[in-house]
């Protein structure tokens, strides 16, 4: 019976040293912002407050940015993830705008690993590719008239090479020129934005947003 209890408590104990080492720190803080519409949207502005509000100076890594609008520029939806590195640890940031309250619910967390770290962009290179963006080419030049309920730019996780068949338009952009992706075997290499228009679908008591085929960004530094 002894052995049994030992045994017992022997188990336990490499459990909670197994699966406890890896477990991190986790926090959530709140941060009020009057987000409208793309057209007054800052995007600079508000990386910097949130990084006030985290406590943080140093510049950060991308790992999601994702924004969906309505055809007039309303926005819907921001998500965005900060990772950077402090001393031997990672911090990360998932970061998701509240449209009811008006407010960045930010939630971080401590993972021990980052695979990939090095090859991500930083904040400035998308603060600056996303500058080069019009609403137009934000809205796939559907102006009033757009078949689609809404729009999604999001920073697309990709440091390889894009070629011309991931979108119907891809664009190579350098020092604010953009040259449009002509023969199928061009390629472009850099931080990509793909804007697709979306089409709200409802079945029943059920609703979901299914995305189409858009155009491609690819800003080269």
């Amino acid at each position: 019976m002894k052995k049994n209890i030992k045994y017992i408590v022997l188990v336990n104990i490499l459990f909670i040293l197994f699966f406890g080492c890896g477990v991190s720190n986790n926090s959530e803080n709140t941060l009020n912002s009057s987000l409208q519409n793309i057209k007054q949207l800052d995007l600079q502005k508000e990386i910097k407050s949130i990084k006030k509000s985290i406590d943080r100076s140093d510049i950060m890594k991308i790992d999601k940015f994702q924004l969906r609008y309505g055809k007039d520029g309303s926005i819907q939806q921001l998500l965005l993830n900060f990772i950077c590195q402090d001393n031997n640890k990672y911090l990360f940031y998932e970061i998701n705008y509240d449209t009811i309250k008006k407010q960045y619910i930010i939630q971080n967390r401590e993972p021990e690993k980052w695979l990939g770290y090095e090859m991500l962009y930083d904040e400035n290179q998308l603060i600056e590719s996303y500058k080069q963006l019009s609403f137009d080419e934000l809205t796939l030049y559907q102006n009033g008239n757009s078949i689609y309920d809404s729009f999604t730019a999001r920073y697309f996780e990709e440091t390889n090479n894009i070629p011309k068949t991931s979108a119907s338009n891809v664009y190579k952009v350098t020092n604010s020129n953009k040259e449009k992706l002509i023969n199928k075997d061009e390629t472009a290499r850099g931080l990509a934005f793909a804007v697709t228009g979306n089409k709200v679908l409802k079945f029943q008591d059920r609703t979901s947003i299914q995305s189409s085929d858009g155009s491609i960004y690819v800003f080269t530094f």
